[in-house]
């Protein structure tokens, strides 16, 4: 009986104590905190070939956040296949995206926790109401 009741205590209690391997949530950052973090962040090397999709190049630069998971780039729909051929050196995670934006005719808008890709085009829709 004292054994059924030790392994039914273990089994409530051992999913609540357990260890978790992928570290606490991302901390949530504001604006402010997230251009600072992406401006601060340097790729210390960027060599995206001819073939290089923008969806490749948002997952190698999501992947150089280090330790700092939490931060995305959202591209807009349809955009995942765009090659992006670049090459820097030492340049921080805002200027690469950017750099990525020039060669799409985009512009990088910052958000909490996330760079967002928007096409120019929908930007002048926007300001003049077409």
């Amino acid at each position: 009986m004292k054994r059924v009741l030790c392994f039914c205590l273990a089994a409530l209690i051992l999913p609540v104590s357990a260890f978790d391997p992928i570290g606490p949530p991302p901390k949530s950052r504001t604006v402010e905190e997230t251009k600072a973090f992406v401006a601060a962040v340097k790729i210390p090397l960027i060599d995206f070939d001819e073939q290089t999709t923008l969806s490749d190049a948002v997952a190698f630069i999501e992947l150089t956040f280090p330790g700092a998971y939490g931060v995305g780039v959202l591209i807009p729909p349809g955009w995942e296949n765009r090659n992006v051929p670049m090459k820097a050196r030492d340049i921080s995670i805002l200027e690469a995206v950017q750099k990525i934006a020039a060669l799409l005719d985009a512009d990088v808008k910052i958000g909490p926790n996330l760079l967002f890709l928007v096409p120019r085009k929908e930007q002048n829709e926007a300001r003049h109401g077409g």
